[in-house]
């Protein structure tokens, strides 16, 4: 009798074992970006100045891909984090358009040179190594929210050029 008690003790322990260490923890990460002039008109000091400060990404869609290729689709807050309930791993971050493989700021795909744009959606901005003692974010630098003009891999034949 004592033979299938002591067995079913440990089977059940090695469940919670099991069930403990696939548990998910939050995740948070400050995300930031940064927008150039975009405008036609002749910028002041001020506004070239207030251009190159990064700026939260709030309520943007941010792609989260594991080391094992686990991919969870997030938003940020009101202030730019992204809390997403994770498991430890190392992941890269994505902006949507580049994870989704599309053009940045929707535009047509056939404007833009396509092995330029394979390159571009292979580069996360981000790096989060997420362990149980530390999370480590590493940056590639802020976000770059592109004006149209001005956009990687854009085909110029098809655009006047973007002057400052």
């Amino acid at each position: 009798m004592k033979k299938p008690f002591i067995h079913f003790i440990c089977l059940l322990l090695s469940l919670v074992t099991l069930e403990a260490c696939a548990q998910k923890k939050k995740l948070t990460a400050e995300i930031k970006y940064i927008q150039p002039y975009c405008g036609g008109a002749r910028p002041t000091e001020e506004i070239l100045e207030d251009a190159k400060k990064e700026k939260k990404y709030s309520g943007m869609e941010v792609i989260l891909v594991s080391d094992k290729n686990k991919v969870i689709k997030s938003k940020t807050d009101q202030e730019g984090k992204l809390n997403v309930k994770a498991g430890y791993g190392t992941y890269k971050l994505y902006e949507a358009w580049r994870y989704n493989k599309q053009a940045p700021n929707g535009e047509d795909l056939k404007e833009f040179d396509e092995n330029c744009l394979k390159a571009e959606w292979a580069r996360s901005f981000m790096t989060i190594e997420f362990t149980k003692a530390k999370t480590v974010q590493k940056s590639e630098g802020p976000i770059i929210l592109f004006c149209s003009p001005n956009a990687p891999c854009l085909r110029a034949v098809n655009h006047i050029p973007h002057r400052e």
